[in-house]
C-alpha cells in the first residue's frame, strides 16, 4: 500500500492522495490482452479523507446510511446516484463483493484537481483512493493490515471491478494499476502469461526504468468526453478482426 495513506492525529483521519495518469504507449490495448506504459502525474490528484463516524456518509450528502447492509440494499434498489458519490458507493460495494472486508461506518470526503473527461483517469483516482482508505482504516488500531487489500494489484483489481461491473464503465486495468503503484509502470496483459489476483487476471508489471528527461502532458478541454463514449463503441467491436489486429500491433 502507498505511504500516501496515513492517519492524522487524534481524529485518526485517513488521507489518501492518488495522482492522475497519462498513458504513453499501448493505450487502449490493456483491455484486449495488450501492453501499456503509463506514468502518474503527481501535480494533479484526487484526495480522499476517511473519518470514523457512527454511520456511513459521503461528503455533505443529505442522507447517510445507518449500516453497511443499509448502504448496499439502498444501492441495489436505487442505483448509485450522482457522479462522485456513485464512485464512492461503487468502491465500497466492490470491496464487500470481492473480499471479506466489511468496512466500519465512516464519513468519506473527496476533492480533486484532476480535470474530468480529458483522459487523465480522474474517476479511477477517486475509486482507488476510497479503496486504499478503507483498507488502511482496518489497521488503525494496531491490527494487521487487511488482506486481500494489502497489495497494489489487489487494489487495482477491486477498483476496476467497481467501475466496470458496478457502474458499467468500459475500461481496462491500466489506470488503476499505475495509480496504485504511484510510479511509471509497464503493464503486460498477455492472456497466456497474466498473473491473477482475487481470481481475476491482473496482468504482469515488470520493472520499468525511470523515464528520462521531462514529460509534458497537454489536454484539450473543449474536446472532453466521458471515457465510455470513446471506449464503449470499441468494446462492442471487441471480436472484430480489424480491432484484434490493431490491438496486436499496439
Amino acid at each position: 500500500m502507498s505511504d500516501d495513506a496515513h492517519p492524522t492525529g487524534e481524529e485518526r483521519d485517513i488521507v489518501v492522495r492518488v495522482p492522475a495518469r497519462a498513458a504513453l504507449a499501448g493505450n487502449p490495448s490493456d483491455g484486449y490482452g495488450g501492453a501499456v506504459v503509463a506514468v502518474p502525474i503527481p501535480e494533479l490528484a484526487a484526495t480522499v479523507r476517511l473519518t470514523a463516524s457512527e454511520r456511513f456518509e459521503i461528503g455533505d450528502e443529505a442522507h447517510g446510511f445507518d449500516s453497511l447492509d443499509a448502504l448496499i440494499s439502498t444501492v441495489d434498489r436505487r442505483g448509485f446516484g450522482d457522479e462522485i458519490p456513485s464512485l464512492v458507493l461503487a468502491a465500497i460495494r466492490s470491496v464487500v463483493r470481492l473480499t471479506d472486508v466489511r468496512p466500519a461506518p465512516c464519513r468519506i470526503d473527496v476533492s480533486t484537481t484532476i480535470p474530468r473527461s480529458v483522459g487523465l483517469a480522474g474517476s479511477s483516482a477517486i475509486v482507488v483512493g476510497v479503496i486504499e482508505a478503507l483498507a488502511r482504516s482496518a489497521s488503525i488500531d494496531g491490527r494487521a493490515q487487511v488482506t486481500p487489500l494489502h497489495s497494489r494489484r489487489a487494489v487495482a483489481v477491486v477498483a476496476h471491478a467497481a467501475e466496470v461491473e458496478e457502474l458499467g464503465i468500459a475500461a481496462g486495468l491500466q489506470d488503476r494499476l499505475v495509480q496504485s503503484h504511484r510510479e511509471p509502470v509497464l503493464m503486460d496483459f498477455d492472456i497466456a502469461t497474466t498473473d491473477t489476483v482475487l481470481g481475476r487476471r491482473c496482468g504482469r508489471t515488470p520493472p520499468l526504468a525511470p523515464v528520462p528527461g521531462d514529460l509534458v502532458v497537454g489536454r484539450r478541454a473543449p474536446a472532453s468526453a466521458a471515457s465510455g463514449t470513446v471506449n464503449g463503441s470499441l468494446r462492442s467491436r471487441a471480436d472484430d478482426e480489424d480491432v484484434l489486429l490493431a490491438m496486436s500491433d499496439l
